[in-house]
């Protein structure tokens, strides 16, 4: 049997790519960039707390924190236009 003398080194946390950078404790929010999107209405069948269709046919992240970090990244995995992003906060009322 091989003893193993070297101690073991916790797995770095793992976060998506895309998210925002700073506090872990902060909370995840989108952004949907109306210049990009096109109206697919995919983000809406994702996480339709989140995002609903605006009377120009874009959507919008009307409460773009409403939802777990996992879906809202299914959201921006399933924009076909990357028309979704993350951002630090939500925007200002």
């Amino acid at each position: 049997m091989a003893e193993d003398s070297q101690p073991q080194q916790p797995a770095p946390e793992q976060t998506p790519a895309a998210a925002p950078a700073g506090d872990a404790g902060a909370k995840k929010c989108v952004y949907v960039d109306p210049a990009i999107c096109i109206g697919c209405t995919l983000c809406t069948q994702v996480c339709p707390s989140v995002y609903e269709m605006q009377a120009d046919g874009k959507s919008k992240a009307t409460k773009p924190c409403d939802d777990t970090p996992e879906k809202l990244e299914q959201s921006i995995e399933a924009c076909p236009v990357d028309a979704i992003s993350w951002t630090d906060s939500p925007p200002a009322a």
